[in-house]
């Protein structure tokens, strides 16, 4: 994959979306790529906004990694670097790093900001996606089994 270095100012060329090392379920993603990769999810997508020389940004790492494995087929898990990324980062609003946030088709993003644990993000995105569903009537008969 094609990369340049930083020369006076110039941001780096973009690389296309990749599956992270190891497997982990992670993409990674840029300025053109995370658009697309959001739109075209036919499930959530957590997004991680960090930065390599942001320290609870790497301690969080392995914590995403763990996650994505758990959360495989139910939520893509993306990671962008916002020195590589900044206009993406900038129309997401991202003030301050780590900062996660939940896209979920067409309802407005969530997002959690600062250095949590995997079970602490996952349960977050269980209540950020459960609040979503719909609520059956009052009176009306659950057809899930206990």
């Amino acid at each position: 994959m094609a990369t340049r270095k930083k020369v006076e100012g110039k941001p780096r060329k973009e690389t296309p979306a990749r599956k992270g090392k190891g497997g982990g379920g992670i993409t990674h993603a840029g300025d053109r790529s995370l658009p697309r990769l959001v739109t075209s999810s036919e499930g959530p997508v957590l997004v991680d906004f960090w930065a390599p020389w942001c320290g609870p940004c790497v301690a969080m790492g392995p914590e995403l990694e763990k996650l994505a494995g758990e959360l495989a087929g139910t939520v893509k898990v993306v990671k962008v670097n916002v020195d590589r990324s900044r206009q993406v980062a900038e129309k997401c609003g991202i003030e301050a790093i780590p900062t996660l946030i939940l896209f979920d088709g067409e309802r407005p993003p969530a997002a959690l900001v600062g250095m949590h644990t995997a079970r602490q993000i996952g349960a977050w995105v269980r209540k950020q996606l459960g609040k979503h569903k719909p609520r059956a009537a009052p009176g009306a008969r659950s057809r899930e089994k206990a």
